[in-house]
């Protein structure tokens, strides 16, 4: 939320109308995740490696390989690269590499997406809190949306950006927004009404070791940057 007059961003990020109310129209930066979910559909229509997209967070977590990395840039990367010609991207794979590796590295690339948005929006914030690694942040990030059900990819994100993630008890946030909205035009429900009535379904706090969160994170910046010379 950048307020009531829109502003360019300094780090790549989209502006875009978050809602408008009467005559007041209110501005946000948007980070475009092009790929999350559909990357996981990838996997199972496309692949053959899981059955269903829910069989996904199981088979993450019997994976014991710690090598792959799948950059799921399956329609180029958007904020903070801005790399329109990227294709999805495999590294680290050996002989002994199973589908379940497979699985994991993408969901740990989607996350890994998600740690790199929330950090290019943190850019932009002039909150002053810190948390992590001296990372400015407000609270936690509050999430919604089909891939919230994915119990091993919410504890990823949190142990990358090391915040809680609160997953929305009503998992279509946008719905239940344009809902509220709608309440509060016709019937002038008053909006800390919804906002006191935000409930979360499950809540995931950080647990993995900085070691192995530096490990992950350096491995994709790596990949990040084999990508930008192979595709120059």
């Amino acid at each position: 939320n950048v307020g009531v007059s829109p502003k360019s961003s300094k780090n790549g990020l989209l502006t875009t109308v978050a809602w408008k109310l009467g005559e007041k129209t209110t501005y946000a930066f948007d980070g475009g995740v092009f790929v999350t979910g559909a990357a996981v559909q990838w996997l199972k229509d496309n692949m053959g490696l899981i059955n269903s997209v829910s069989e996904s967070e199981q088979a993450a977590r019997c994976s014991k390989d710690c090598d792959v990395v799948v950059v799921p840039s399956f329609q180029g990367l958007a904020a903070p690269h801005w790399e329109t010609t990227f294709k999805c991207s495999m590294f680290g794979i050996s002989r002994s590499t199973d589908k379940v590796d497979i699985v994991k590295a993408t969901l740990d690339g989607i996350a890994c997406r998600i740690y790199e948005v929330v950090n290019t929006m943190i850019a932009e914030s002039q909150n002053s809190s810190k948390v992590g690694n001296g990372i400015p942040f407000d609270g936690c990030l509050k999430v919604d949306g089909g891939p919230t059900a994915n119990t091993y990819l919410m504890q990823r994100i949190s142990d990358l950006l090391q915040v809680e993630v609160q997953v929305l008890q009503n998992t279509e946030g946008t719905a239940l927004g344009v809902a509220c909205l709608a309440s509060h035009s016709a019937y002038q429900t008053p909006l800390n009404v919804f906002s006191r009535n935000w409930k979360a379904e499950n809540t995931y706090v950080p647990g993995m070791e900085e070691t192995e969160r530096e490990r992950l994170l350096t491995r994709w910046r790596k990949a990040i940057k084999a990508m930008k010379v192979f595709y120059s």
